[in-house]
């Protein structure tokens, strides 16, 4: 059997395609499936059902139903394939597709559950391993997320989306070098990724302005609130304050209740000596619920800066 593989990154979903030959029914249900017209897919393999009763057309009518979020019928055909007890690639598919079910519907700790299930059977099962770490990184164990993407990451090397999920839990731990070289490998397995202000913010926390400034003067969108903000920041590091100043206010107009653009308004008062606003922007951002977004900076900068 040949594997593949189609994931969105919010509605996870694993599918296989055999290398036998097939009937002119799946072929015509896999093209659908593969156009995104799932319902007509769906009937097509229906059709295929009534003679072929394979555990190939049971998954294809299983993942159908998934994709149209009728997941209560894909679970009940997911859990008659694991029924039947044989360790084939069927089986370790529909584990983890199975555990996507219960991950979209809310149900972490039944999704968990079946990944492990998977990973426990099929040791190989690389998305297992990418899935549990999607649970584990929602639940902040950032650890452990780390440690099932970087196992993924071990089984198979050349799928950039364990390297994006890599950088978040590298991201939210502060380790911005870890996370830059993630995300500039997921950019080499996949071009046409639109990652570079990831890329341009991580080289800022890395203190590499001029890198970052190189690829936000590329990408500059005077209607993206985000990079007005960052970059804002990129420029008053490299000298231009007032400019970067600017930029930020550019952002604020965009998006008035942005708490990380009054922390960076306060950052260039720091930098500057500026000491009458750099609590007003502070308390602006604390205001704003910096920390339920980004956590304790800005309430330790008030203790430092606003006695």
């Amino acid at each position: 059997m040949i594997k593949q593989l189609i994931l969105c990154l919010f509605i996870p979903i694993a599918f296989v395609s055999l290398s036998q030959e097939k009937s002119k029914l799946i072929r015509e249900g896999q093209e659908l499936f593969a156009k995104g017209d799932y319902k007509k897919a769906l009937n097509v393999f229906n059709k295929e059902a009534k003679t072929n009763h394979s555990v190939e057309v049971k998954f294809w009518i299983s993942i159908s139903y998934f994709k149209l979020e009728k997941y209560d019928l894909a679970k009940k055909g997911f859990h008659e394939i694991i029924r039947r007890g044989v360790n084939d690639e069927e089986q370790e598919l529909a584990l983890i597709n199975l555990g996507s079910c219960y991950l979209n519907t809310d149900k972490n700790d039944s999704a968990l559950y079946y990944y492990e299930q998977a990973i426990e059977n099929f040791p190989k099962a690389s998305n297992a391993y990418y899935y549990k770490g999607i649970i584990l990184y929602e639940q902040t164990k950032f650890k452990e997320a780390k440690e099932n993407y970087d196992q993924a990451i071990a089984i198979d090397s050349t799928d950039w989306r364990f390297y994006i999920r890599r950088q978040d839990v590298s991201y939210a731990l502060s380790e911005f070098g870890d996370a830059l070289a993630d995300l500039l490998k997921a950019r080499e397995l996949n071009p046409s990724l639109n990652i570079s202000i990831n890329i341009a913010y991580c080289y800022s926390m890395l203190e590499k302005y001029r890198e970052a400034d190189l690829i936000y003067k590329q990408i500059y969108d005077e209607k993206n609130f985000r990079l007005l903000n960052n970059y804002g920041l990129i420029r008053h590091k490299l000298g231009f304050s007032k400019e970067g100043e600017e930029m930020i206010r550019k952002s604020l107009k965009l998006e008035p209740d942005n708490s990380y653009a009054y922390r960076n308004l306060a950052i260039i008062a720091i930098d500057n000596k500026d000491l009458t606003n750099v609590c007003i922007y502070l308390k602006k951002a604390q205001e704003l619920q910096f920390f339920t977004k980004y956590g304790a900076e800005v309430d330790n900068l008030i203790l430092e800066h606003c006695k």
